[in-house]
């Protein structure tokens, strides 16, 4: 199982009735883990809009073998793969947010924020510095204790960032109109 597709089922898949089931806005990412795993993409509505679905054809044993845990955890280990790169791919395209941010004197300059399991983001953090060679960061934990945030706030690491992990166009793009900005 490539890192990639760890990340997705890491990210926004949880169980549903003894299976697994990938959900997202996107379409990319439920197409992505029917290429690799079988299943069928249905779209369905949902309180915010449109979602794709997928139930995964995948017993939780095999999940377990990587040190797959339910997405509310206190804990969420870092899997067990050789593909670093892949699993941070998916989680970086997953959970981040790009925006603008402001400085003291006013002035706006990109920012690329990561967040989740404060215990992965320590695992996450110390990858994307080795992979993509951009400059460690502090991981701030939030209030509930469990989960944490990364900020990348250089344009230079941001764009490092997007070259090296990213891959699905969508997200690439709108990181890219940020960086324009």
């Amino acid at each position: 199982m490539d890192g990639y597709l760890l990340g997705i089922l890491w990210g926004c898949c949880t169980p549903h009735h003894n299976r697994l089931l990938c959900r997202h806005k996107d379409k990319y990412y439920p197409d992505y883990v029917a290429s690799q795993l079988g299943g069928h993409v249905r779209t369905q509505m949902s309180r915010t809009g449109i979602q794709y679905t997928v139930n995964i054809p995948i017993e939780f044993e095999e999940l377990y073998k990587f040190g797959w845990t339910l997405r509310n955890n206190d804990v969420r280990v870092y899997p067990k793969t050789d593909d670093d790169k892949g699993f941070c791919s998916a989680w970086i395209e997953l959970h981040h947010s790009a925006d603008l941010g402001r400085r003291k004197d006013g002035t706006r300059h990109p920012r690329l924020r990561i967040y989740g399991n404060y215990v992965l983001m320590e695992s996450i953090e110390s990858k994307i510095s080795i992979i993509a060679n951009v400059g460690q960061k502090s991981i701030l934990r939030l209030h509930n204790e469990k989960s944490a945030e990364i900020y990348y706030q250089s344009y230079n690491e941001i764009t490092r960032i997007r070259d090296v992990f990213v891959r699905n166009p969508h997200i690439s793009e709108k990181i890219g109109l940020i960086l324009s900005l």
